[in-house]
């Protein structure tokens, strides 16, 4: 009877080991992913910043050709008044 409770007192111990060590496993790999995670964020962040300068650069060149077809826009009309005097 006394070596049944040892027994059993072991196999607790044991089983009691095994689960903290798969609890170790889980959190080593908990802690690699939140460093993937933050590797991520970073890199999405530095993507955002370089698509925000491309479509800054975009939009600076819209707003040239914009004035451009204003400006020649503005020149034409002086020369459409005349052909719609003639």
């Amino acid at each position: 009877m006394e070596n049944m409770k040892k027994d059993i007192e072991k196999q607790k111990a044991k089983s009691v080991n095994e689960i903290l060590r798969h609890i170790d496993e889980i959190c080593e790999k908990l802690f690699q992913l939140d460093l993937v995670q933050k590797d991520i964020v970073s890199w999405v962040k530095e993507q955002k910043k370089h698509l925000e300068v491309e479509l800054r650069k975009y939009e600076l060149a819209l707003d040239e050709i914009r004035l451009e077809v204003d400006f020649s826009m503005a020149q034409s009309l002086p020369e459409k008044r005349r052909e719609a005097s003639r």
